[in-house]
């Protein structure tokens, strides 16, 4: 496929994705095997003991069993990007995710499988 007719089939499913209804993580947890948008703010980041994936919770504490994670692996972040500074971004800020959700003990999460699939919102009026 030409790099125009990638360009094309990307709009495609962006516009398709921007008409999906936004979930919050309570709605996404119960929506397994789907793919769904979810907005929600960061409340907590974290990494796993061999820093190869950063989680962004919904919840303080990321044991919560109401916590939604969105679940990046670093090799999908940009070159020279490191992951303190993708935790420091997203740290207490509204964000926007679209991908499939699945579990991991029993709570709701999205593994992205590249940046673009997460936006930062707008912060809300007076905040």
């Amino acid at each position: 496929m030409s790099a125009h007719g990638l360009k094309t089939l990307g709009a495609l499913k962006a516009r398709r994705v921007a008409r999906i209804r936004s979930l919050i993580p309570e709605e996404a947890a119960g929506r397994i095997g789907s793919e769904v948008v979810v907005e929600m703010e960061v409340r907590s980041t974290g990494q796993d003991r061999n820093g190869r994936l950063i989680f962004l919770n919904s919840r303080d504490d990321f044991s919560d069993p109401t916590n939604f994670t969105i679940v990046i692996p670093t090799d999908v972040l940009d070159p020279g990007q490191g992951a303190e500074e993708v935790m420091g971004r997203y740290r207490n800020k509204r964000v926007r995710v679209r991908g499939m959700v699945d579990t991991y003990r029993n709570r709701g999460q999205i593994r992205v499988t590249g940046m673009d699939q997460i936006h930062l919102l707008p912060d809300p009026p007076g905040r």
